[in-house]
Parts: structure tokens; sequence; C-alpha cells
């Protein structure tokens, strides 16, 4: 019986090694297969990528026919290398991608119209520019840009810069005492910080008109186009200045009665905010208010028409114990004493019976 079961166990050997080369035959195949058909597609991917950029950095970049000769051919094995913690499919896509790095010619290459309708075309830039300004100006204009002038330059160039005698209108309009004692101290420290800023404007005229004067004055008239800058500037600087003071009007007059606001629309600009005769209307129209409720005839009210009018009192309410319950928390009730009864001898007492003789 062991004789037979040792030839049972020798004969099914080679059958097991049979079947073992088979499958590792077969893997091999589908291994060499695969990395055919990752051949392919990167050779597929570097011909389009070279059919797109063809440049003379990449005909500088091909192996010459020496260098293809002197290298070894690759032989195809038919096995595949492949690392034991990264599977087969990361190992062909890594391989893939390597042989298909776009280069910076592709990257830049032109696209087709086609390709560029579908990706949209490119909206132009809407911000215009004019001629540039000389690089030393920038350099002194940008810090000031950026963080201002000190407080000892302003003041410097505003008393430098003063507005013309025959044009003093052309500065910051002072606010009224009226309105100056009527309005809150943080309206007023609000009103101070825009007419210092209109201040700097009015001395930025002043140094304009000065220069603009000067090249009128000029035997031959000046340079039209100078004279034609300088004035644009001086008319949009005019401009702010108006709707600064419009500004400052606005933010006063919302914190003053409805009346003071009707009076005061359309005032023509002057040395002062509210104009210089502010104290002259508000008692004008005063005036004219106390007028027009005297001339004014009272409305006369049309006599009503008698109607019925039910009782008030016609049906008292129901009177109920709670109501009575809550007055004697209130009121102290003096109780009564009860009436005893007066009995003669003749009517025998309740609850006695008359003795018999």
């Amino acid at each position: 019986m062991g004789k037979r079961r040792r030839s049972v166990s020798r004969d099914r050997r080679p059958k097991k090694s049979k079947r073992l080369i088979q499958i590792l035959e077969n893997v091999e195949e589908r291994l060499a297969n695969l990395e055919k058909e990752s051949r392919r597609r990167c050779r597929r991917l570097d011909s389009s990528s070279s059919n797109e950029s063809r440049s003379p950095t990449a005909s500088s970049g091909a192996p010459s026919p020496s260098s293809s000769m002197l290298e070894p051919p690759e032989q195809d094995t038919g096995f595949v290398e492949r690392s034991d913690d990264l599977p087969q499919d990361v190992t062909l896509q890594a391989h893939c991608s390597t042989q298909a790095t776009p280069t910076p010619a592709s990257v830049h290459a032109p696209l087709s119209e086609d390709i560029v309708d579908i990706l949209g075309r490119r909206e132009p830039d809407d911000q215009q520019w004019g001629p540039p300004l000389h690089s030393d100006v920038v350099l002194r204009w940008e810090p000031i840009l950026k963080s201002g002038l000190s407080e000892t330059d302003a003041k410097a160039l505003i008393h430098k810069h003063l507005p013309p005698e025959n044009f003093t209108a052309m500065s910051a309009p002072r606010l009224n005492l009226v309105i100056e004692r009527a309005v809150s101290n943080s309206h007023l420290l609000r009103d101070q910080k825009l007419s210092a800023l209109q201040q700097q404007i009015a001395a930025s005229l002043a140094a304009m008109s000065q220069l603009i004067t000067a090249m009128l004055t000029d035997g031959g008239g000046g340079n039209r186009q100078h004279i034609s800058l300088i004035n644009d500037a001086s008319r949009l600087l005019l401009n702010v200045l108006h709707e600064q003071t419009v500004a400052r009007r606005g933010l006063l007059a919302i914190n003053l009665s409805k009346d003071f606001q009707n009076v005061n629309q359309n005032i023509p600009l002057d040395s002062f905010l509210f104009g210089e005769n502010l104290e002259e209307r508000l008692k004008l129209s005063k005036d004219l208010e106390a007028s027009g409720k005297i001339l004014k005839a009272k409305e006369q009210k049309a006599p009503k028409a008698p109607g019925y009018a039910p009782p008030l009192n016609s049906r008292a309410p129901p009177r109920q114990q709670g109501n009575r319950r809550e007055r004697s928390r209130f009121y102290h009730t003096i109780p009564t004493p009860r009436k005893q009864p007066i009995y003669s001898s003749r009517q025998p007492r309740r609850g006695t019976t008359r003795r018999t003789q």
C-alpha cells in the first residue's frame, strides 16, 4: 500500500510543474502586450507633440546616426521591470508621462483659429493710458501718492500759493456762525477736514493760474498745447472744489430742520458755505410764515348730524362672588351681632320640653 501512494505522488509532480510553466508564460505574454501598447501610446503622443511644435531646438535635440549606432539596441526580453510597492498601472503611466512631457516650444506654440473659437476670444483691456511721464518726476511723485505730504510741507505750499485778488471765490468757503452753533462737535470736525482738502485744491489752482497767466502775457501768446493742458487740469480741479462745497452743505443740512433746508436750496456759492446773508434769509422766511398764518382763513368745520346714542348704563354687569371676595381684601367689614330671641315664661325654649305639673 505504501509503495502505490509514493508512485501516485511522483506522477502528480510533473503535471503541477507544467501548469505553473503555462501560467508564467501567459503572464509574460500579457506583460509584453501591455508594454507594447504603452509604447504605442507614448509614440503617438510624441508624434503629435512634434508635429505641433517643429522648431530648431527639437531638431537639435534628436540623436545623430553615429550615436544611435554606438548605443546597444534595446532587447525585447518580454519582461517588465516593476517595483513591488507600486502597481503596474502606475509604473506604465509614469513611464509614458516621462516620455511625453511637453517642451517649452509646444507650450508657447500658436493655436489654430478653430481652437481659439472654442476657448473664446480674449477680452481687450478697457483701461487706456496717456503718454509716459519723466522717470525723475515719477520717482518724486510716487511716494507722495502712497504716503502723502507731511503737514508742514502741505501748510507751506498752501501759504505759498494764495488765491488771486480778482478771484477770491477760488478758495474754501467758511462756515456760518449760526450753523456752527447749531451743529454738534463731530459734524464740525468732519467739516473742518473737508475744508482743509478744499484749501489744498485752491492752492493748486492758484499755482496753475499763475502759470497760465504768465504764458498768456508772453509776447507770442505762449504754447497753445501747454495752455490747453493747464486749462483742462484747472477746470477739473474747479469742478472738484464745487462738488466738495455741495457735499459739505448736504452733510450739515441733514442735521437741521426741513424749513432751513427749503430756504437754502440753490444758493450761489460765495465766501461762506450757506451764503453771506443767511441770517437775513432766515428772518425773512419766519416773517413770511407768520404773515401767511394770519392771512390764512380758518377752516370751518361742518356741523355733525345728530345721531342716536345708546344709553351707556342700560344694563348693569352681573355680580360675581369673586368680586365680593376681592373687595373683602381691601375693605374691613365689622361683623353685626346676632339678635338673641327673647323667651317669655309661657314660651318654652327650643330643645326643652315644658314640665308637666
